[in-house]
């Protein structure tokens, strides 16, 4: 009995360890993607290799992602949302995500652009902030991505893992939205990118 308790155990021990393995990986990949975009993005005058060395990284953590119940939005009111350089960007509200971090209540309100370029029709748009911006984190407000098929049978996963900032944080010469207030999080989310570590750069 000692011999089969101590089996299970260890193999509960080593499943945990090979699925927060594969986790870890796939954050690594999704970030390594995200800066590929930023290499590979031609419009832009910085030079993305220095923006790159200086990007940092919260430890993934699974906790931080979230199987939400989604609502969809019967209205799809349509808001201006400010930017940092001072236009505004038109979206709709697409619907709501109502997710528990450990005792935390979080309501994140999801959005979808108005203009839509090519291959991004079905992208939702998750801009908030936090207690860490400013501190650990871009003072403006980091953003997540999805899309409508990640939403099945009325649960989505909001994984903050993913969360990147905007990059406006990099350089100026963005036109980068600001987190509305129904998105301003009362609690600390030590997931996703933190403060880039490199003096923002100024467009050519």
């Amino acid at each position: 009995m000692k011999n089969l308790v101590t089996f299970i155990i260890i193999s509960s021990l080593l499943s945990c360890s090979v699925t927060d393995k594969v986790y870890r990986e796939k954050i690594a990949n999704h970030r390594t993607e995200a800066q590929s975009e930023l290499t590979n993005y031609k419009a832009a005058s910085f030079k993305s290799e220095e923006i790159i060395k200086n990007l940092d990284y919260f430890p993934a953590n699974e906790k931080y992602a979230c199987t939400c119940t989604f609502v969809k939005s019967d209205t799809r009111k349509m808001i201006e949302m400010p930017t940092y350089s001072g236009i505004n960007k038109a979206f709709v509200v697409y619907g709501k995500a109502l997710c528990k971090i450990d005792k935390d209540e979080v309501v994140l309100t999801l959005y979808k652009s108005m203009r839509t370029l090519p291959g991004y029709a079905d992208l939702i748009f998750v801009p908030f902030k936090d207690k860490t911006n400013g501190v650990s984190t871009y003072e403006g407000g980091r953003y997540m991505d999805l899309e409508e098929h990640d939403i099945h049978m009325d649960k989505v996963i909001i994984d903050f893992n993913m969360a990147y900032n905007p990059w406006c944080a990099y350089s100026d010469g963005f036109n980068c939205p600001i987190p509305p207030s129904d998105n301003h999080l009362d609690i600390t989310i030590k997931a996703g990118e933190k403060k880039y570590k490199g003096k923002p750069l100024k467009s050519d």
